[in-house]
């Protein structure tokens, strides 16, 4: 996986009890081709992590080039497949926790996108070369 294009942790000053800081990560591809695939966004390192996970929140969402969202998941949770034509494409992790030292530590958290092939691809084998 890829490391996020960006990352921007930020704090509610305006809350009168304890802070809890946000890491909002983008991740940015492309698809090319003619043919639509099927694309299911995945953060492996939190994946399964209900109550293991240092983090609080894990909410993600897929938008197309024009900023309308496609689809959403937690980390908790394979998210169902999207269908995906040609064009760019982002993905926006938020990441909640009261320490900001924990949310700098997965600043870098790679992100798993997992898509169809959009048909069969065929091999030669040989059993001697």
């Amino acid at each position: 996986g890829e490391p996020p294009s960006d990352a921007e942790i930020a704090a509610n000053a305006a809350a009168q009890c304890s802070q809890i800081y946000e890491l909002r990560l983008k991740y940015s591809f492309k698809i090319e081709g003619d043919k639509a695939v099927e694309a299911r966004p995945s953060f492996p390192s939190l994946f399964s992590q209900l109550y293991d996970s240092p983090i609080d929140s894990q909410l993600w969402s897929l938008e197309d080039g024009n900023g309308q969202i496609l689809g959403y998941g937690s980390s908790m949770h394979h998210a169902e497949s999207t269908s995906l034509k040609k064009g760019n494409y982002t993905i926006n992790l938020l990441l909640r926790h009261p320490n900001r030292s924990v949310l700098d530590q997965v600043k870098d958290i790679p992100c798993e996108v997992s898509l169809t092939l959009p048909e069969a691809l065929s091999l030669k084998i040989y059993d001697e070369l």
